[in-house]
């Protein structure tokens, strides 16, 4: 007569751990991909360290228009494409994300405001 092997046993709720670590990682990146800046449109720049000053100069020379200020401290919104945009504010110490009006406050392109 053979013995029985007995099944391992495994962890009470196992499985409500692995569906919410699922859970959490699907929220996260649609949280990520949400906030991602657009090809073409307004984005928010946000600085990391300092004034928005660098951060400003390097928008500008990338062909960018500014929106106004943002709804953070030392952030702007600017409007422009993000393949121009992008890589000289990062080098300038931003975080570049979505300039969306929920966001940023209401759109003011061709309204002729500018950064005081």
């Amino acid at each position: 007569m053979v013995p029985r092997a007995e099944p391992i046993p495994r962890p009470r709720h196992a499985w409500m751990r692995l569906v919410l670590g699922q859970s959490a990682l699907v929220i996260v990146g649609l949280g990520l991909v949400s906030l991602s800046p657009p090809a073409q449109g307004s984005m928010l720049l946000v600085p990391l360290h300092g004034g928005s000053g660098a951060i400003v100069d390097a928008a500008i020379g990338s062909g960018a228009r500014l929106l106004g200020p943002g709804p953070l401290p030392g952030s702007v919104v600017v409007s422009g494409r993000r393949s121009r945009i992008m890589p000289a504010v990062v080098a300038a110490g931003a975080l570049v994300t979505l300039g969306s009006t929920p966001t940023c406050g209401p759109d003011t392109r061709g309204s002729g405001k500018t950064l005081a």
